[in-house]
């Protein structure tokens, strides 16, 4: 397995087993290498960031975001997950 992606165990790994935490499930779109996740009303870059075992700066970086952004609904942001040990 290329080392770059993650599978759909190890997401499930990152994300508790669920997707779709703050929203209706299937929130996010798996491309292999990284994630495409749909904001939903009341997420936060602070409580999306822990779920795919990334920081809110790595998001803000990946996205072209400024500090404290305020995220919109159905905005899509690029995510590379990590598995978490």
């Amino acid at each position: 397995m290329n080392k770059n992606t993650i599978n759909e165990e190890e997401l499930k790994a990152v994300s508790g087993g669920v997707a779709g935490w703050s929203g209706p499930a299937g929130n996010y779109v798996n491309c292999g290498s990284h994630i495409v996740y749909t904001v939903y009303h009341g997420d936060k870059l602070s409580s999306i960031a822990p779920r795919f075992g990334v920081t809110v700066e790595e998001i803000e970086e990946w996205n072209g975001l400024k500090a404290h952004s305020i995220l919109k609904d159905g905005q899509k942001l690029t995510i590379y997950p990590r598995a978490m040990l």
